[in-house]
């Protein structure tokens, strides 16, 4: 983890080094040469900030306006999977949102041994995608409970 945030820094160090403007060796005036007209300094474009993170990976956020829109229910089982799979929050694709009515308190996930009050219970089917795999989770409508499929 270290080396790779040596590397980063060394990286971005570089990138800024490489887009400074080129130094002009000083003039001096002589006594033949008329002085310089003044103009304005000029005035160097600012980089953006790094895209890269420590740890790797780039930043993006392709999905931003989606995530503004999503239920609290779709945005705590973003939580829950970056959670699970220790991974960046922001890498998360949100690929479905869907209101329903599950039979039973347990949103429609059977679990051995655990019995579930069978009352019609409002919430979502929320299906992610995180490194290439697909994630479906079954919330309340709160989103304070969220449980994933098959795990």
């Amino acid at each position: 983890m270290r080396i790779k945030w040596i590397l980063v820094m060394l990286v971005t160090a570089s990138v800024v080094a490489a887009c400074g403007a080129p130094s002009a060796p000083p003039v001096f005036p002589t006594a033949s040469s008329k002085p310089a007209p003044t103009s304005a300094p000029s005035v160097l474009p600012t980089m953006p900030p790094s895209p890269i993170k420590p740890g790797g990976g780039l930043v993006t956020k392709p999905q931003a306006e989606e995530w503004q829109k999503a239920p609290q229910a779709a945005l705590s089982a973003r939580a829950d999977l970056a959670k699970r799979l220790q991974i960046d929050i922001d890498t998360i694709k949100l690929v479905s949102v869907e209101a329903v009515d599950w039979s039973d308190a347990c949103m429609g996930i059977q679990t051995p041994g655990v019995m579930c009050a069978q009352v019609i219970t409002s919430g979502y089917k929320v299906m992610l995608e995180a490194n290439g795999k697909q994630y479906e989770y079954h919330t309340n409508e709160s989103g304070s409970i969220v449980r994933l499929v098959g795990g």
